[in-house]
């Protein structure tokens, strides 16, 4: 089958990775597979198999102007066009929301949007300062999605788009974030000079105010013990702030993106995710497999659907300091992990799943067209 992945770039991200892991996995299964992307960058290795080609010519950027997104629309349907002239996908799926919105004024028939968050709590946030904006967002997203078929990351991404976009549930399919959980089980053995030797609490993700990196200070500096708050970001001056203010600001090191994450990961004594919201949660995923515990709120959408069982006591409520901070000395004491099955989030189980949708898409276009 022939499989067509459309996103902005492959910037750093977890979307980017996702659709890099997903693309990877069906190119080795022997599927002819290709990344379209607006702009030409690219931050990830391109796993072999997987062809990338853009709509800009490289080192162009695109802009986000009305203007020069009917010109994108114009290049994506030439581009199509010339694409699948000879061999259309089976497969056509597109990530986040400026590609949905290129997808849609180009009027491309037929395409998945895979949706990586849960869009309804930036709009409500956005909604508390600028009410007009939001709700044109809102609109916009409703028409973009309206007749589409969605693939959500998450129940409760699904759960998401059928209450706030009304979009009908049988228009959804669920499938779980992508992990190759034996490379990952490699490359946690993996050495990198600078992983501090004393014990140490982890936080990885973005420096923006969705993953609440103040929350975990604030937490961290109510804990009393030995351990250090290291944090695999990068810094700017309102994190410096918040360090400097902290009663414990010798024991937080901002140790800056890494290639290998998960060699931090096996060596902390736990992983924290903060958010207010998310899509999944994939630190989470990545953390257990390299055998560490983990502490999360349990925010929309994602943790509460990884840390199940008796994980589930390790979710807290979002934005509680006082919660996150009793929760994670709990853990921290306790001997063990917990244990959950991951075979559900395996690149297997969404290979098999994207295979699936090509197989539908087909049955479809025969029955459109009979």
């Amino acid at each position: 089958m022939r499989f067509l992945f459309f996103i902005p770039n492959l910037a750093g991200g977890g979307a980017e990775r996702v659709v890099l892991t997903v693309a990877g996995t069906l190119a080795e299964r022997g599927h002819k597979v290709k990344i379209l992307v607006v702009e030409y960058v690219v931050a990830y290795d391109v796993p072999r198999g997987v062809v990338v080609e853009s709509l800009l010519r490289p080192g162009k950027r695109f802009s986000s102007g009305l203007l020069a997104k009917i010109g994108l629309a114009f290049r994506l349907r030439w581009h199509l066009w010339k694409m699948f002239k000879e061999h259309p996908a089976d497969l056509h799926v597109a990530s986040l929301p400026f590609a949905y919105e290129i997808c849609h004024l180009a009027r491309v028939a037929g395409t998945v949007f895979h949706v990586h968050n849960t869009l309804s709590v930036p709009l409500g946030r956005l909604a508390l300062r600028r009410p007009q904006k939001a709700a044109r967002q809102r609109a916009r997203l409703v028409r973009q999605f309206r007749e589409r078929h969605l693939v959500a990351v998450s129940r409760g991404v699904a759960q998401d788009l059928s209450r706030e976009f009304s979009v009908p549930a049988n228009n959804i399919d669920i499938v779980y974030n992508p992990f190759d959980l034996q490379k990952i089980m490699i490359m946690a053995n993996g050495a990198d000079a600078d992983i501090p030797h004393d014990k140490f609490i982890l936080f990885a993700g973005r420096n923006n105010s969705q993953k609440r990196i103040d929350l975990l200070i604030e937490s961290f500096s109510m804990m009393e013990g030995d351990e250090k708050l290291v944090l695999l970001t990068e810094t700017d001056d309102r994190l410096k702030s918040l360090i400097s203010s902290s009663p414990r600001t010798d024991s937080i090191i901002v140790a800056g993106f890494r290639s290998n994450p998960y060699a931090w990961m096996a060596a902390a004594e736990l992983l924290v995710l903060c958010s207010d919201w998310e899509g999944f949660g994939n630190v989470l995923v990545e953390a257990l497999a390299c055998g560490t515990k983990v502490v999360s709120t349990d925010c929309p959408s994602g943790p509460s659907e990884i840390l199940i069982g008796d994980l589930s006591a390790n979710l807290v409520p979002v934005g509680d300091a006082v919660a996150l901070a009793r929760r994670m000395r709990a853990v921290l004491d306790e001997p063990r992990i917990g244990v959950t099955d991951l075979s559900r989030f395996s690149v297997e189980a969404a290979a098999t799943a994207f295979e699936r949708l090509a197989e539908a898409a087909s049955v479809s276009r025969c029955a459109n067209t009979a």
